[in-house]
């Protein structure tokens, strides 16, 4: 766990401008700062022992401020965010994973970006052990994964929303060259197990 307090200078967002009727243009511009103060956690346990939960959460009010075509802007919100993740070892050789995120919506220097929702699907199987895995994905598994943005300004007001075609399902094979293991060492041991925290 840990208290943060953070500062971004030179903050660079897209911003959104009417250039005619009917017509915006969209660029990056410098717009500011913004400033982040909250709080990390992360919580991890075996409710059975083959069963690892990993739970992170972030909470932070944040500000962003600045000035835009010489006008001073100046928007805040309460932020978190959590993920989710459950490892399960079905088998010595098989392991699946299960991992939901959330991001609560935001501010930004032109509007707000709102909430969104996502949740994977991973199983991951070894073949010839330490040589041949094949690992299957499925992204976005409940088609929640979509980002809604909402903008305004001098002379426009403006709703996107981004639609993810999904689920999207993925097949790899990963073959390991030489059975070749790098050494590890440091307190974090050398077991090689998955830690139920990233992706296969």
């Amino acid at each position: 766990s840990e208290v943060y307090y953070r500062i971004t200078k030179n903050k660079i967002e897209f911003i959104r401008t009417v250039v005619d009727e009917n017509v915006t243009q969209t660029t990056f511009e410098n717009v500011g700062k913004d400033y982040s103060i909250g709080a990390e956690v992360m919580f991890n346990v075996n409710p059975l022992q083959f069963w690892n939960v990993n739970l992170m959460g972030n909470v932070y009010n944040y500000l962003v401020e600045g000035v835009l075509y010489g006008e001073p802007f100046s928007r805040t919100s309460f932020n978190w965010q959590t993920r989710f993740n459950n490892s399960f070892k079905l088998w010595s050789s098989t392991q699946l994973q299960f991992n939901l995120r959330y991001n609560s919506p935001s501010v930004s220097s032109q509007g707000r970006w709102e909430g969104s929702l996502r949740s994977d699907l991973s199983v991951r199987h070894e073949i010839i052990e330490n040589v041949l895995a094949a690992t299957l994905q499925i992204r976005d598994v409940f088609g929640t994964t979509k980002r809604e943005f909402t903008s305004q300004g001098e002379n426009f007001y403006n709703y996107n929303q981004y639609d993810f075609e999904s689920p999207t399902v993925m097949l790899n094979f990963r073959y390991t060259f030489n059975n070749y293991k790098p050494k590890r060492e440091g307190r974090n041991g050398g077991n090689g197990d998955f830690d139920g925290g990233e992706d296969f």
